[in-house]
C-alpha cells in the first residue's frame, strides 16, 4: 500500500513539475522574443522596455509574439515573420551575417588596436627613459676624472657631516 502511494505521489510530483517547466516555459519564450525586437512606435527601445504611455504598438507586437507563439511557431520564425514585415531595424541587435558583421567586430578591433597603441607608446617612453639614465651616466662618469673623484668624495663626506651635526 505504501509503496502505491509513493508511486502516484512520484507520479503527481512529476506531472506538476512538467507541467510548470511548460509554462515557464512559454512565458519566458514569448519574453525572449520580445527582449530581441524593438518597438516600433519611435522610442528606440527594445520591445518590452518600451516607456511611451499606452503605447498601441508595444501591445499590437506583443500581441502578435502570444498569437504566432501560441500556432506553434518557433521563437526563430517568430523573429523572422517580424523582419519580414518591418525589415531589419526591428531586430535589437544587427544580424551576424553579410555587412552586420562589421558591426560585431569593429567595436573589438577598435578595442585591440587601441590597446596595442596604448602599449606602444609606453614602451616608447619607458625605453627612453631608460635611454636617458644610461646618457647622464655616462656623462658624469666622463666629466669627472679619476683624480678628481676623491676630491668630491671629500667634499661629499664634509656636507653630510654638517648636516647631520646642524639637525
Amino acid at each position: 500500500m505504501k509503496a502505491v502511494i509513493g508511486l502516484v505521489l512520484a507520479f503527481l510530483l512529476v506531472v506538476g513539475e512538467l507541467t510548470l517547466a511548460k509554462h515557464a516555459r512559454a512565458g519566458s519564450t514569448i519574453d525572449d522574443v520580445a527582449i530581441e525586437l524593438m518597438c516600433q512606435c519611435g522610442c528606440r527601445l527594445v520591445l518590452p522596455a518600451c516607456n511611451m504611455p499606452e503605447c498601441k504598438i508595444q501591445k499590437s507586437m506583443i500581441e502578435q509574439i502570444k498569437y504566432q507563439m501560441d500556432k506553434g511557431l518557433s521563437k526563430e520564425e517568430v523573429i523572422k515573420s517580424f523582419v519580414d514585415n518591418y525589415g531589419e531595424a526591428v531586430l535589437a541587435a544587427p544580424t551576424k551575417k553579410g555587412f552586420n558583421l562589421a558591426a560585431w567586430l569593429i567595436p573589438f578591433a577598435a578595442i585591440t588596436g587601441g590597446l596595442g597603441f596604448v602599449y606602444l607608446v609606453v614602451d616608447q617612453w619607458v625605453l627612453r627613459r631608460g635611454r636617458r639614465q644610461t646618457d647622464d651616466e655616462e656623462a658624469v662618469e666622463d666629466e669627472v676624472s679619476s683624480a678628481e673623484l676623491p676630491l668630491y668624495e671629500k667634499w661629499l663626506r664634509k656636507e653630510l657631516d654638517d648636516r647631520e651635526g646642524g639637525a
